[in-house]
């Protein structure tokens, strides 16, 4: 592969990034557990990434100069929604299991930090998401899990 080529895949690559951590980002929010929600989940989600973008958008120039700023943000307002213990568990799998209490602890705190650094970076590099929200497949009220699709 000539180095001409591996720049312009690598800067396609850079030009996705963003839109794949925003795909992440609602795909966490979504492993919630949502019996700890009164609201229809999509009604909480689209909520959620309102009051996320009105900050990021509110907070901009203060964003650009402090990253802060946007893990700041971040734990506010994400962090909230995520079931990170579920979420570790799911990630390690059989691992989770031979783990003992305190590396649990140590692996969520971590998992966490993760989180909110890699969506913080996402958010300095976001200016517009327009996201169409699809109905649920699941209607069951009393379903502890559903996945809400968006476009």
């Amino acid at each position: 592969m000539s180095i001409r080529r591996w720049q312009l895949e690598r800067k396609r690559a850079d030009i996705l990034v963003p839109r794949t951590l925003v795909a992440c980002m609602v795909g966490l929010l979504l492993i919630a557990s949502v019996s700890a929600y009164e609201a229809d989940p999509v009604v909480e989600l689209r909520a959620t990434n309102q009051k996320l973008l009105q900050e990021v958008n509110d907070n901009r120039d203060a964003i650009e100069a402090d990253v802060g700023v946007a893990r700041s943000i971040v734990r506010r307002i994400l962090t909230p929604k995520m079931d990170l213990e579920r979420t570790s568990r799911w990630v390690l799998g059989k691992a989770w299991r031979r783990a003992d209490d305190g590396q649990k602890a140590r692996f969520v705190e971590e998992f966490r930090t993760l989180l909110i650094r890699t969506y913080a970076s996402a958010l300095t590099e976001i200016t517009d998401v327009n996201l169409e929200y699809l109905p649920l497949d699941n209607n069951n009220p009393m379903a502890k899990d559903v996945t809400v699709k968006t476009q």
